[in-house]
Protein backbone atom coordinates (compact mmCIF):
# COMPACT_ATOMS: atom_id res chain seq x y z
CA UNK A 1 0.00 0.00 0.00
CA UNK A 2 1.38 3.51 -0.88
CA UNK A 3 2.00 5.78 2.24
CA UNK A 4 1.21 9.04 2.01
CA UNK A 5 2.85 11.48 4.14
CA UNK A 6 1.22 14.74 6.00
CA UNK A 7 4.44 16.73 5.37
CA UNK A 8 4.42 16.05 1.34
CA UNK A 9 0.97 16.81 0.60
CA UNK A 10 -0.24 19.85 -0.22
CA UNK A 11 -3.47 19.77 1.36
CA UNK A 12 -1.81 18.52 4.17
CA UNK A 13 -3.28 15.06 3.73
CA UNK A 14 -2.32 11.70 5.93
CA UNK A 15 -3.58 8.21 5.41
CA UNK A 16 -3.64 5.06 7.83
CA UNK A 17 -1.15 3.00 6.45
CA UNK A 18 1.16 3.32 8.89
CA UNK A 19 -1.13 2.16 11.83
CA UNK A 20 -2.63 -0.67 10.08
CA UNK A 21 1.15 -1.69 9.08
CA UNK A 22 2.20 -1.31 13.14
CA UNK A 23 -1.24 -3.59 14.37
CA UNK A 24 -0.30 -6.23 11.53
CA UNK A 25 3.53 -6.17 12.61
CA UNK A 26 2.60 -7.76 15.73
CA UNK A 27 0.85 -10.69 14.25
CA UNK A 28 3.59 -12.85 13.63
CA UNK A 29 1.33 -15.47 11.33
CA UNK A 30 0.18 -13.05 8.98
CA UNK A 31 0.95 -12.75 5.74
CA UNK A 32 0.27 -9.63 3.11
CA UNK A 33 -0.25 -10.22 0.28
CA UNK A 34 -0.84 -6.58 -1.75
CA UNK A 35 -2.45 -6.59 -5.11
CA UNK A 36 -4.24 -9.23 -5.16
CA UNK A 37 -7.51 -10.11 -6.39
CA UNK A 38 -9.29 -13.25 -5.83
CA UNK A 39 -10.30 -14.95 -9.08
CA UNK A 40 -11.34 -18.21 -8.32
CA UNK A 41 -11.99 -21.02 -5.54
CA UNK A 42 -12.29 -24.39 -5.94
CA UNK A 43 -14.39 -26.71 -3.38
CA UNK A 44 -14.50 -30.43 -2.49
CA UNK A 45 -17.25 -32.62 -2.46
CA UNK A 46 -19.30 -31.03 0.27
CA UNK A 47 -19.04 -27.61 -0.69
CA UNK A 48 -16.71 -26.92 1.66
CA UNK A 49 -13.81 -24.59 -0.01
CA UNK A 50 -10.01 -26.69 -0.65
CA UNK A 51 -8.27 -23.55 -2.00
CA UNK A 52 -8.20 -19.90 -3.11
CA UNK A 53 -6.80 -18.56 -6.25
CA UNK A 54 -5.98 -14.85 -6.46
CA UNK A 55 -3.53 -12.59 -9.46
CA UNK A 56 -1.52 -9.92 -8.79
CA UNK A 57 -3.00 -6.84 -10.60
CA UNK A 58 0.16 -5.49 -11.70
CA UNK A 59 2.24 -8.28 -12.50
CA UNK A 60 -0.20 -10.99 -13.19
CA UNK A 61 1.59 -13.72 -11.07
CA UNK A 62 -0.73 -16.36 -9.71
CA UNK A 63 -1.43 -17.86 -6.20
CA UNK A 64 -3.39 -20.13 -4.21
CA UNK A 65 -4.04 -20.59 -0.89
CA UNK A 66 -5.26 -23.76 0.84
CA UNK A 67 -6.92 -23.48 4.28
CA UNK A 68 -9.40 -25.29 6.65
CA UNK A 69 -11.32 -22.20 7.21
CA UNK A 70 -12.05 -18.98 5.07
CA UNK A 71 -13.45 -15.24 5.53
CA UNK A 72 -14.99 -13.30 2.83
CA UNK A 73 -13.48 -9.93 3.78
CA UNK A 74 -13.59 -8.33 0.21
CA UNK A 75 -16.71 -6.51 0.85
CA UNK A 76 -18.61 -7.51 -2.24
CA UNK A 77 -18.95 -11.31 -1.59
CA UNK A 78 -16.31 -12.37 -4.10
CA UNK A 79 -14.39 -15.50 -2.77
CA UNK A 80 -18.37 -16.78 -1.54
CA UNK A 81 -19.40 -15.70 -5.22
CA UNK A 82 -16.82 -18.21 -6.53
CA UNK A 83 -17.04 -20.88 -3.85
CA UNK A 84 -21.04 -20.63 -5.07
CA UNK A 85 -22.69 -19.40 -1.76
CA UNK A 86 -25.89 -18.32 -2.00
CA UNK A 87 -26.30 -14.78 -2.13
CA UNK A 88 -28.47 -11.82 -2.53
CA UNK A 89 -28.03 -8.29 -4.89
CA UNK A 90 -30.06 -5.64 -4.98
CA UNK A 91 -33.46 -4.30 -3.10
CA UNK A 92 -35.61 -7.03 -1.47
CA UNK A 93 -39.54 -6.11 -2.12
CA UNK A 94 -41.21 -4.96 1.13
CA UNK A 95 -43.27 -7.52 1.83
CA UNK A 96 -40.27 -10.41 2.48
CA UNK A 97 -39.11 -8.93 5.48
CA UNK A 98 -42.32 -6.49 6.32
CA UNK A 99 -39.71 -3.53 6.24
CA UNK A 100 -41.20 -0.08 5.89
CA UNK A 101 -38.96 1.81 3.76
CA UNK A 102 -38.27 -0.89 1.45
CA UNK A 103 -39.40 -0.37 -2.24
CA UNK A 104 -42.75 -2.46 -2.87
CA UNK A 105 -41.00 -4.61 -5.78
CA UNK A 106 -37.76 -6.10 -5.34
CA UNK A 107 -35.06 -4.65 -7.91
CA UNK A 108 -31.47 -4.71 -8.27
CA UNK A 109 -30.22 -1.34 -7.40
CA UNK A 110 -27.74 -0.76 -5.11
CA UNK A 111 -26.70 2.18 -3.08
CA UNK A 112 -23.91 4.13 -5.13
CA UNK A 113 -20.40 4.28 -4.34
CA UNK A 114 -18.77 8.07 -4.49
CA UNK A 115 -14.87 8.93 -5.06
CA UNK A 116 -13.03 8.46 -1.88
CA UNK A 117 -10.35 10.42 -0.85
CA UNK A 118 -7.63 9.61 1.46
CA UNK A 119 -6.67 12.94 1.89
CA UNK A 120 -7.24 16.45 2.62
CA UNK A 121 -9.05 18.27 5.85
CA UNK A 122 -12.30 15.25 5.64
CA UNK A 123 -9.69 12.48 6.74
CA UNK A 124 -10.75 10.03 3.87
CA UNK A 125 -14.22 11.14 3.13
CA UNK A 126 -16.08 10.09 -0.36
CA UNK A 127 -15.30 13.42 -1.86
CA UNK A 128 -16.37 14.44 -5.21
CA UNK A 129 -13.08 16.92 -5.91
CA UNK A 130 -10.98 19.35 -3.87
CA UNK A 131 -10.71 22.86 -4.42
CA UNK A 132 -8.17 25.21 -3.27
CA UNK A 133 -8.84 28.76 -2.17
CA UNK A 134 -7.18 31.71 -2.59
CA UNK A 135 -7.51 35.03 -1.87
CA UNK A 136 -8.39 37.57 -5.03
CA UNK A 137 -8.10 35.22 -7.98
CA UNK A 138 -9.81 34.63 -10.20
CA UNK A 139 -9.95 31.02 -11.86
CA UNK A 140 -12.92 30.63 -14.80
CA UNK A 141 -13.14 27.05 -15.73
CA UNK A 142 -14.82 25.86 -18.70
CA UNK A 143 -16.31 22.05 -18.86
CA UNK A 144 -15.25 19.70 -21.39
CA UNK A 145 -17.49 18.21 -23.93
CA UNK A 146 -18.20 15.19 -21.75
CA UNK A 147 -18.95 16.91 -18.65
CA UNK A 148 -22.82 17.34 -19.62
CA UNK A 149 -24.77 15.25 -17.44
CA UNK A 150 -28.71 16.95 -16.76
CA UNK A 151 -28.92 18.47 -13.59
CA UNK A 152 -32.19 18.31 -11.60
CA UNK A 153 -34.55 21.37 -12.54
CA UNK A 154 -35.60 21.67 -8.89
CA UNK A 155 -32.41 20.82 -7.30
CA UNK A 156 -30.03 22.85 -9.78
CA UNK A 157 -32.04 25.61 -10.71
CA UNK A 158 -30.48 28.90 -10.79
CA UNK A 159 -31.90 30.40 -7.59
CA UNK A 160 -29.85 27.46 -5.56
CA UNK A 161 -26.97 28.15 -4.15
CA UNK A 162 -23.62 26.40 -4.28
CA UNK A 163 -22.30 25.55 -1.19
CA UNK A 164 -19.44 23.46 -1.26
CA UNK A 165 -16.00 23.62 -3.43
CA UNK A 166 -13.64 21.71 -1.02
CA UNK A 167 -15.39 18.45 -1.12
CA UNK A 168 -18.88 17.09 -1.84
CA UNK A 169 -20.40 13.57 -1.67
CA UNK A 170 -21.38 12.44 -5.25
CA UNK A 171 -23.35 9.88 -6.36
CA UNK A 172 -24.64 8.18 -9.37
CA UNK A 173 -28.42 6.31 -10.01
CA UNK A 174 -28.49 3.18 -8.24
CA UNK A 175 -29.14 1.48 -11.66
CA UNK A 176 -25.51 1.79 -12.18
CA UNK A 177 -23.94 -1.40 -11.17
CA UNK A 178 -20.66 -0.40 -8.96
CA UNK A 179 -19.77 -4.39 -8.83
CA UNK A 180 -20.27 -5.82 -12.64
CA UNK A 181 -18.95 -2.51 -14.41
CA UNK A 182 -16.76 -0.83 -11.67
CA UNK A 183 -15.16 1.32 -14.12
CA UNK A 184 -18.16 2.93 -16.07
CA UNK A 185 -19.58 3.71 -12.18
CA UNK A 186 -15.97 5.28 -11.56
CA UNK A 187 -15.99 7.27 -14.87
CA UNK A 188 -19.47 8.20 -14.72
CA UNK A 189 -18.76 9.58 -11.26
CA UNK A 190 -15.55 11.92 -12.26
CA UNK A 191 -17.77 12.93 -14.81
CA UNK A 192 -20.80 14.04 -12.63
CA UNK A 193 -17.43 15.85 -10.38
CA UNK A 194 -17.01 17.60 -13.12
CA UNK A 195 -20.53 18.68 -14.47
CA UNK A 196 -20.89 19.34 -10.67
CA UNK A 197 -18.14 22.05 -10.51
CA UNK A 198 -18.90 23.70 -13.79
CA UNK A 199 -22.70 24.18 -12.26
CA UNK A 200 -20.80 25.90 -9.55
CA UNK A 201 -18.41 28.32 -11.69
CA UNK A 202 -20.71 29.04 -14.08
CA UNK A 203 -24.02 28.92 -13.53
CA UNK A 204 -25.08 29.01 -10.17
CA UNK A 205 -26.94 32.11 -8.73
CA UNK A 206 -23.80 32.88 -6.35
CA UNK A 207 -20.98 31.59 -9.20
CA UNK A 208 -19.04 35.03 -7.78
CA UNK A 209 -18.64 33.01 -4.57
CA UNK A 210 -17.05 30.15 -6.33
CA UNK A 211 -14.07 32.36 -8.26
CA UNK A 212 -11.32 31.92 -6.13
CA UNK A 213 -11.56 28.57 -6.05
CA UNK A 214 -9.38 26.16 -8.34
CA UNK A 215 -10.08 22.54 -8.67
CA UNK A 216 -6.92 21.07 -8.08
CA UNK A 217 -7.25 16.89 -7.41
CA UNK A 218 -10.30 14.55 -8.58
CA UNK A 219 -10.25 11.18 -6.35
CA UNK A 220 -10.53 8.49 -8.94
CA UNK A 221 -11.14 5.49 -6.52
CA UNK A 222 -14.97 4.44 -6.33
CA UNK A 223 -15.61 3.84 -2.51
CA UNK A 224 -18.43 1.34 -2.87
CA UNK A 225 -21.39 1.05 -0.42
CA UNK A 226 -23.00 -2.24 -1.45
CA UNK A 227 -22.05 -5.40 -3.21
CA UNK A 228 -23.40 -8.92 -2.89
CA UNK A 229 -24.60 -10.02 0.59
CA UNK A 230 -23.88 -13.73 1.41
CA UNK A 231 -26.67 -15.83 3.17
CA UNK A 232 -25.88 -17.36 6.36
CA UNK A 233 -28.35 -18.69 8.62
CA UNK A 234 -30.20 -15.67 9.80
CA UNK A 235 -30.84 -12.71 7.70
CA UNK A 236 -30.74 -9.47 9.37
CA UNK A 237 -33.13 -7.24 8.33
CA UNK A 238 -34.52 -3.19 8.99
CA UNK A 239 -37.27 -4.23 11.36
CA UNK A 240 -34.47 -5.89 13.79
CA UNK A 241 -32.72 -2.77 13.55
CA UNK A 242 -35.80 -0.12 13.85
CA UNK A 243 -36.74 -2.86 16.82
CA UNK A 244 -33.54 -3.14 18.69
CA UNK A 245 -33.45 -6.86 18.81
CA UNK A 246 -30.90 -8.67 20.34
CA UNK A 247 -30.15 -12.04 19.75
CA UNK A 248 -28.52 -15.01 22.20
CA UNK A 249 -25.40 -15.47 19.61
CA UNK A 250 -24.53 -11.73 19.45
CA UNK A 251 -21.01 -11.02 18.62
CA UNK A 252 -21.51 -7.08 18.82
CA UNK A 253 -24.05 -4.42 17.96
CA UNK A 254 -24.36 -1.71 15.66
CA UNK A 255 -26.96 1.81 15.80
CA UNK A 256 -26.20 4.03 12.64
CA UNK A 257 -28.90 5.45 10.93
CA UNK A 258 -30.37 3.26 7.81
CA UNK A 259 -29.04 5.06 5.36
CA UNK A 260 -29.92 3.69 2.11
CA UNK A 261 -28.84 7.11 0.20
CA UNK A 262 -31.14 8.45 -2.85
CA UNK A 263 -31.52 5.94 -5.63
CA UNK A 264 -31.63 8.93 -8.17
CA UNK A 265 -28.33 9.96 -7.83
CA UNK A 266 -27.29 13.36 -6.51
CA UNK A 267 -28.36 15.42 -9.74
CA UNK A 268 -31.51 13.43 -10.21
CA UNK A 269 -32.50 13.04 -6.59
CA UNK A 270 -36.04 11.20 -5.82
CA UNK A 271 -36.39 11.80 -2.32
CA UNK A 272 -35.98 7.88 -1.13
CA UNK A 273 -32.51 8.93 1.00
CA UNK A 274 -34.22 7.53 4.10
CA UNK A 275 -32.27 7.97 7.84
CA UNK A 276 -34.45 6.25 10.27
CA UNK A 277 -32.32 5.86 13.45
CA UNK A 278 -32.57 2.55 14.86
CA UNK A 279 -32.51 1.40 18.29
CA UNK A 280 -28.92 -0.14 19.28
CA UNK A 281 -29.54 -3.90 17.65
CA UNK A 282 -27.58 -7.19 18.04
CA UNK A 283 -25.51 -8.80 15.26
CA UNK A 284 -26.21 -12.43 15.47
CA UNK A 285 -23.09 -15.04 14.39
CA UNK A 286 -25.57 -16.51 12.18
CA UNK A 287 -25.20 -14.09 9.81
CA UNK A 288 -21.56 -14.45 9.67
CA UNK A 289 -20.83 -17.83 7.95
CA UNK A 290 -22.31 -19.12 4.98
CA UNK A 291 -25.63 -20.73 5.00
CA UNK A 292 -24.09 -23.84 2.25
CA UNK A 293 -20.26 -23.46 1.98
CA UNK A 294 -19.42 -25.37 5.30
CA UNK A 295 -16.14 -23.55 6.25
CA UNK A 296 -16.62 -20.13 5.04
CA UNK A 297 -17.64 -17.09 7.43
CA UNK A 298 -17.74 -13.76 5.66
CA UNK A 299 -17.81 -9.88 7.22
CA UNK A 300 -18.62 -5.88 6.78
CA UNK A 301 -20.60 -5.70 4.12
CA UNK A 302 -21.28 -8.86 2.69
CA UNK A 303 -22.92 -10.58 5.80
CA UNK A 304 -25.81 -11.78 5.88
CA UNK A 305 -28.64 -8.90 5.97
CA UNK A 306 -31.30 -7.45 3.72
CA UNK A 307 -30.49 -4.25 1.46
CA UNK A 308 -31.95 -2.07 4.44
CA UNK A 309 -30.50 -3.23 6.70
CA UNK A 310 -27.03 -2.77 5.07
CA UNK A 311 -28.09 0.88 5.30
CA UNK A 312 -27.08 0.80 8.69
CA UNK A 313 -24.09 -2.23 9.01
CA UNK A 314 -22.09 -0.88 6.05
CA UNK A 315 -20.41 1.81 8.19
CA UNK A 316 -16.31 1.06 8.67
CA UNK A 317 -16.67 0.79 12.77
CA UNK A 318 -19.72 -1.61 12.61
CA UNK A 319 -17.97 -3.75 9.55
CA UNK A 320 -15.26 -4.22 12.36
CA UNK A 321 -17.10 -5.34 15.06
CA UNK A 322 -17.67 -8.53 12.39
CA UNK A 323 -14.52 -8.99 11.25
CA UNK A 324 -13.46 -9.14 15.09
CA UNK A 325 -15.62 -11.77 15.69
CA UNK A 326 -15.69 -13.97 12.79
CA UNK A 327 -11.61 -13.85 12.54
CA UNK A 328 -11.59 -15.58 16.42
CA UNK A 329 -14.60 -17.66 15.47
CA UNK A 330 -12.86 -18.75 12.13
CA UNK A 331 -9.02 -19.50 14.76
CA UNK A 332 -11.60 -21.57 17.43
CA UNK A 333 -13.25 -23.58 14.57
CA UNK A 334 -9.45 -24.50 13.25
CA UNK A 335 -9.24 -25.65 16.62
CA UNK A 336 -11.97 -27.20 17.81
CA UNK A 337 -12.14 -28.77 14.05
CA UNK A 338 -15.79 -27.54 14.32
CA UNK A 339 -17.61 -25.46 10.83
CA UNK A 340 -18.92 -22.33 12.27
CA UNK A 341 -22.38 -24.01 12.57
CA UNK A 342 -21.58 -26.15 15.08
CA UNK A 343 -18.78 -24.23 16.58
CA UNK A 344 -21.82 -21.42 16.99
CA UNK A 345 -24.08 -24.17 18.49
CA UNK A 346 -21.77 -25.55 20.95
CA UNK A 347 -19.60 -22.40 21.80
CA UNK A 348 -21.08 -19.28 21.44
CA UNK A 349 -20.60 -18.32 25.05
CA UNK A 350 -17.09 -19.08 24.75
CA UNK A 351 -16.75 -17.06 21.75
CA UNK A 352 -18.85 -13.89 23.05
CA UNK A 353 -16.84 -14.45 26.51
CA UNK A 354 -13.74 -13.93 24.38
CA UNK A 355 -14.94 -11.04 22.81
CA UNK A 356 -15.73 -9.23 25.56
CA UNK A 357 -13.18 -9.41 27.01
CA UNK A 358 -11.12 -7.73 24.20
CA UNK A 359 -13.89 -4.86 25.12
CA UNK A 360 -17.14 -6.23 22.70
CA UNK A 361 -19.85 -4.67 24.49
CA UNK A 362 -23.46 -6.79 24.35
CA UNK A 363 -26.99 -6.20 25.74
CA UNK A 364 -28.89 -8.82 27.47
CA UNK A 365 -31.00 -10.67 24.46
CA UNK A 366 -34.84 -10.48 23.52
CA UNK A 367 -35.56 -13.36 21.47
Amino acid sequence: MRKCSASRSPLRGFDWTDAYAAIASREKLLVITGNTRIVAAKTDGDGSIGSVHGVDTLTGARRRWRGRMFIDATGDGWLGYFAHAKFRFGSEGKAEFGEQYAPDEPNLRTMSGSLFSGIGRSKGYCAAFWGWKTRGGNFPFTAPEWANLPLSPKKFNPATKCKVFNGAPIEHPHEIDDVADPEYARDYLIRMSVTYWDWCKNHSANKADGEPWKMIFIPYTNARREGMRLMGDYTLTEKDQMEGRQFKDAIGYGGYPITTHDSGGTFQSNGDYYRPEPKPYGIPFRSLYSANVPNLLMCGRCCSMSHRALGSMRVQSTCAVTGQAAGLAAANCVKTGLSPREYGKRHIRDLQNELKAAGVHFSPPND
